[in-house]
């Protein structure tokens, strides 16, 4: 059991790590709080993202 909470751990941090650095350089890219979604963007996957998307990228 111990492994399989392991194995989940290693996928589940690149991922955090790209997605907060997507949410980082597309907020600095429209002037929002850069700091704020990538922060946010290192806690959970993938509700940031998907929230940033519908907020900033569907009003364009």
């Amino acid at each position: 059991m111990m492994n399989k909470k392991r194995n989940t751990a290693w996928l589940l941090m690149p991922l955090l790590l790209l997605q907060a650095w997507w949410l980082y350089r597309e907020a600095e890219k429209q002037g929002k709080a850069k700091w704020k979604w990538g922060l946010w963007g290192l806690t959970q996957f993938p509700t940031p993202a998907v929230a940033f998307y519908v907020i900033h990228k569907w009003k364009e």
